[in-house]
C-alpha cells in the first residue's frame, strides 16, 4: 500500500507559501490555498492522505467536523 498521511499544513505548504517572485495572480492563488488549508486544518484530526506515487497522485484530506461526522475533499495531483 502506498498511502502516506501528513499534516494538512505540511501538505499545503508548497502551494500556500507566497514567494518573493510571485506576481499578483500567484499571490492570490497562494492566499486561496491558505484559506482552504485553514478550514481543513480546523477539522479534528485532519490529515492529508496521498494514495499513490508517480506523476498522477490521488489525495484525500479528511477530519471530523463539529457534529462528529467525517468530512473533507478529494483531488488529484500531477507531479513532474
Amino acid at each position: 500500500d502506498k498511502t502516506r498521511s501528513l499534516p494538512v499544513a505540511e501538505f499545503f505548504a508548497p502551494m500556500a507559501t507566497v514567494q518573493p517572485w510571485h506576481d499578483e495572480t500567484e499571490r492570490r492563488g497562494a492566499e486561496r490555498f491558505q484559506n482552504l488549508a485553514a478550514k481543513l486544518a480546523a477539522l479534528d484530526g485532519a490529515l492529508a492522505y496521498r494514495q499513490s506515487d508517480g506523476p498522477d497522485i490521488a489525495v484525500s484530506i479528511l477530519g471530523k467536523d463539529p457534529a462528529g461526522g467525517y468530512t473533507g475533499v478529494r483531488t488529484r495531483l500531477t507531479e513532474t
